[in-house]
């Protein structure tokens, strides 16, 4: 586990951030199964106080009754996976609207580096695309953000 501050922004700046806090599990798989989304599962499972964000691989398997969307569980899907890279984040002190730019910014620095990835492979016609807060690529999603 690795700890690395970020600095607060200063008086004058356009957007004041909290100190953030990142934990990458590298040597350890840990699954995914949907109660992670609970309340502070970043400070009980990590340690990791205040808003934070945490990044593992591993296994994906949640099961219906632990989908957060409604028209999935009344669909009776599930997700699953065996390999994901998971990234939780926990932010205090913002609205909704905070919550769903930030989640949006982080979808598209993530096909950012994807498509980064892809042409340094020499693959740029498999580039990852972003609607919304989801990733698609050769016409699969290929994220679940919530």
């Amino acid at each position: 586990m690795s700890e690395s501050p970020r600095r607060h922004a200063q008086a004058g700046d356009s957007l004041a951030l909290p100190p953030m806090f990142t934990v990458s599990l590298r040597d350890e798989e840990r699954p995914y199964t949907g109660p992670e989304l609970s309340p502070h599962f970043l400070l009980r499972e990590f340690g990791l106080r205040g808003s934070a964000l945490a990044a593992f691989v591993g296994p994906c398997r949640v099961e219906t009754g632990h989908l957060v969307d409604w028209e999935d569980r009344i669909e009776h899907e599930r997700i699953e996976a065996r390999s994901m890279i998971h990234f939780l984040g926990e932010f205090f002190g913002s609205g909704l609207r905070e919550g769903v730019l930030r989640q949006r910014l982080f979808m598209a620095t993530v096909a950012q580096a994807l498509n980064g990835r892809l042409e340094k492979a020499g693959l740029t016609p498999d580039r990852v695309t972003r609607h919304g807060d989801d990733l698609f690529a050769r016409g699969r999603k290929l994220s679940v953000s919530i």
